[in-house]
Formats: structure tokens, C-alpha cells, sequence
């Protein structure tokens, strides 16, 4: 006679330990990584955009500030915006702080979906301008800044209206 028998159906006592030996390592090889997955601070955490509009409805000027110290290697920056349907509509990224800076790659384009390169490192100096000329008035855009920092992937968005 089997003990579930004996005891009137159900799970036997025997079960239950069984059952509960089986259950303490499973808890414990399920929490034991969830230490080891803790990562470092983003070093782009601090970096921050300052707009401005240029006088006239049609440009609209963005600045990035990396956050001090930092220097980003193989910097991208992927812009989503929303062109008007006029010609001349364009998105550029310079390095220098001005309009008349180094052109990321690929230059002024009119297309809503581009990823700019930078030309070289990008460091806490350096200011780099997103330029929007034309985009949709009252239209957000987004843009996510990706490299490296001591060999550290990072990245930051930012969003706008335009």
C-alpha cells in the first residue's frame, strides 16, 4: 500500500520534502546572477542639449554638452525629425560649436531617419550643433548619442520640439 493510500489521497509527506530539496537550489541559481548583472553609471549621464530658434521660423539650432572629463569614442548620433515638405528641408551635426564647424557624415540631408558620424572623438570641450533647417513646426524630434568612453559603450537621448 503506497503512502497516499495510507493518508486518504493527496501529496505524501515524502512529496513535500522531496519537492522542497528540489526547490531551495533552483531559488538560489535563479538570484545568484542578478548580482553579477549590475552595471557601471552611464558615463554620458550628465550630458544635456541647450535649443534655440535662429531668428527665423525655418531653423532651429540644438547644442549637446558631454558631461565633464568625458572624451566618446566612434561617437553616432541617430536623429528621428520631421522634414516640412518644402524643398531645401535639411539636418546637420557639426563639431565646433558653430554652423561653420567639421560636418559629421553624411553631411545636410533631408532624411527624417539618419545616423550622423562624428568625425573623431568628441570630449567635453568640444560642443557639437544639431542643426534643423525647415523641420515641421511643433513637430518632436529625438536623437540618441552612442560611443564609447574607456572602452564603456554609452548613450544618451535627448527630445525636442521643434
Amino acid at each position: 500500500m503506497d503512502e497516499r493510500e495510507r493518508d486518504g489521497g493527496g501529496i505524501s509527506r515524502r512529496g513535500v520534502i522531496i519537492g522542497g530539496a528540489w526547490a531551495v537550489p533552483v531559488v538560489l541559481v535563479a538570484t545568484a546572477p542578478a548580482s553579477a548583472t549590475v552595471s557601471p553609471e552611464n558615463p554620458l549621464d550628465g550630458s544635456y542639449v541647450v535649443g534655440s530658434e535662429s531668428g527665423n521660423d525655418d531653423l532651429y539650432l540644438v547644442t549637446i554638452h558631454l558631461p565633464e572629463g568625458v572624451v566618446l569614442e566612434g561617437a553616432t548620433l541617430t536623429v528621428h525629425w520631421e522634414p516640412t515638405n518644402g524643398n531645401g528641408a535639411t539636418v546637420e551635426v557639426t563639431s565646433g560649436g558653430s554652423a561653420g564647424g567639421t560636418s559629421w557624415q553624411p553631411g545636410a540631408t533631408d532624411d527624417p531617419d539618419v545616423v550622423f558620424i562624428a568625425p573623431g572623438p568628441i570630449t567635453s570641450d568640444d560642443q557639437f550643433l544639431v542643426t534643423f533647417d525647415k523641420g515641421q513646426n511643433g513637430s518632436t524630434w529625438t536623437a540618441t548619442l552612442s560611443g564609447t568612453v574607456d572602452g564603456q559603450d554609452a548613450s544618451a537621448t535627448y527630445v525636442g520640439q521643434l
